[in-house]
């Protein structure tokens, strides 16, 4: 695949085909009226493609959305809660927890 270039992805997609180091990121072209048809880009370009893939994943080699349920607006570009939802919280670590969970420490009773 060569950089900013759409192409479609088949069934007979080679899994082992990857982007070039110069553009190393899959994104889906959120612009093209075909399905399946993606691009290899930079980590800065993900959103330019896709606005909802925001995030550049070096381990899995693709742009994507965020991965915190139950929040309302995300830091750009990071897996991280900027504002969560109603009844949910932010921790120090930017996920979202909900205000009504109680934590109960459990023991283990030897008899």
């Amino acid at each position: 695949h060569k950089c900013d270039q759409p192409f479609i992805v088949t069934s007979s997609e080679k899994a082992s085909a990857m982007c070039p180091k110069a553009c190393p990121y899959y994104v889906q072209n959120f612009r093209a009226i075909e399905t399946c048809s993606f691009l290899c880009v930079k980590a800065e370009d993900c959103a330019k493609w896709n606005p909802h893939t925001k995030i550049a994943d070096g381990w899995l080699r693709i742009c994507r959305s965020p991965n915190i349920n139950h929040c309302r607006r995300f830091e750009p570009a990071h897996d991280k809660c900027e504002i969560c939802q109603g009844g949910f919280h932010r921790t120090s670590k930017g996920t979202c927890f909900p205000d009504w969970a109680i934590t109960v420490p459990i023991g283990v009773i030897l008899i």
